[in-house]
């Protein structure tokens, strides 16, 4: 739950997840979480970034390591991949491994559509179309709605990322994530006492 809100939150989920993979240093899933929020971390620059994805990397290859099947684990790869790396043909090949292991691994394609498809290529239709399929697939996922409202303030359509990120906040008022999204969405659609209101 504390990746999922991203945001100052994702300190406290590092926490519980180096105790997780300390107490089982064989659990895949937890060095799968710990890469995935490590990435994260460097995207909201809680440190220097390029500390975080040489740690994410590092729980990748533990998680891979404990499990080649791991779906969580090779999404967060592409992602590096694509981030760090700048290897768009190499991560959307991960992908591709990543949702043919686990094809209802949502957070994999809505991550595909804003890394892959949106900040790689931008083709932010495309990307707004992989969300959707997601969304359809975990329609409770506020992390989800806030990404597809980031993909919609880039491809122009602000008044329809607000009510999508609203949709996120809806689901959990306390996602930083959804808040941050809204506030980006608000600020687009000219909105901007109701951006400060929601900075606040």
């Amino acid at each position: 739950r504390f990746n999922a809100r991203r945001g100052p939150a994702l300190r406290q989920a590092v926490e519980c997840l180096e105790q997780a993979v300390a107490l089982d240093p064989g659990f895949a899933d937890a060095h799968a979480w710990l890469a995935d929020t490590y990435f994260f971390l460097s995207v909201f620059a809680q440190q220097p970034p390029a500390e975080f994805i040489r740690r994410a990397r590092a729980a990748v290859d533990r998680a891979l390591a404990a499990d080649p099947a791991s779906a969580h684990a090779l999404y967060v790869r592409a992602i590096i991949q694509v981030a760090a790396d700048g290897d768009y043909v190499r991560a959307a090949r991960t992908w591709e491994r990543a949702l043919e292991l686990d094809p209802r691994t949502t957070m994999a394609r809505g991550n595909r559509g804003l890394w892959l498809y949106g900040f790689a290529y931008g083709d932010w239709e495309r990307a707004d179309a992989e969300l959707r399929l997601a969304i359809e697939e975990d329609p409770l996922n506020a992390t989800l709605h806030a990404t597809r409202g980031m993909c919609l303030v880039q491809a122009g359509r602000a008044e329809e990322a607000v009510a999508e990120t609203r949709r996120a906040l809806e689901i959990d008022r306390e996602s930083f994530v959804g808040w941050w999204a809204h506030l980006m969405a608000l600020a687009w659609a000219d909105r901007f006492q109701e951006a400060i209101a929601a900075a606040d």
